[in-house]
């Protein structure tokens, strides 16, 4: 171990996340956890910063959406951006490296991604790869685990541990949102 050379993980958003790494942004609903998520996303696409964050390199983003309206999603990142909410110093390099996957947007009847399903992790994750992506943004841990009868459960989480093993070997941050129980306590997440 000690004499083994490994690459260095760089920031994706400084200082919390770097390349190979994942990510929980965990709230009680309705408290910004989604505007948050599109403001990272933004940063991080556009090589720029939100708050006290920053992205040091624009890096392609893929953002999944399981539950908001695309037009909802468009008409909020475009007010982060001209409030200057997340500051992007050139918008044609975030167009260029921002993908948005909604389930609002997918044909009727095709179902979207369940974090619970080994088929779903490997499509996931093949999209991601095969699109070039270096961060993936999944909003949210219970629109995306329809194969759950309770995601609060602490087991929830271990059918998708090696699906962000995975992905962590594949060189992609990962971001899962997700939200607190109904009486507010953590969920056990092990991620």
């Amino acid at each position: 171990l000690f004499e083994r050379e490994f690459s260095v993980r760089k920031p994706v958003i400084e200082p919390w996340l770097r390349t190979e790494e994942t990510a929980v942004i965990w709230a009680a609903s309705g408290v910004g956890k989604t505007m948050l998520s599109h403001s990272i996303a933004l940063a991080i696409a556009g090589g720029g910063s939100v708050a006290d964050w920053s992205a040091p390199e624009p890096r392609k983003v893929i953002y999944f959406d399981g539950e908001m309206h695309l037009q909802d999603v468009k008409d909020r990142m475009e007010m982060l951006l001209k409030t200057k909410a997340v500051q992007i110093d050139d918008p044609n390099v975030l167009l260029d490296n921002l993908i948005v996957i909604a389930r609002q947007d997918q044909e009727i009847g095709v179902p979207f991604y369940d974090l619970t399903e080994p088929e779903s992790q490997i499509a996931v994750l093949n999209r991601a790869q095969s699109l070039g992506a270096e961060v993936v943004i999944l909003d949210n841990f219970t629109t995306m685990s329809d194969g759950l009868d309770d995601e609060n459960a602490s087991v929830a989480f271990k059918k998708i541990q090696d699906f962000f093993l995975q992905m962590k070997r594949a060189g992609i941050a990962t971001i899962l949102v997700h939200h607190s129980t109904k009486n507010g306590r953590a969920n056990r997440c092990t991620l």
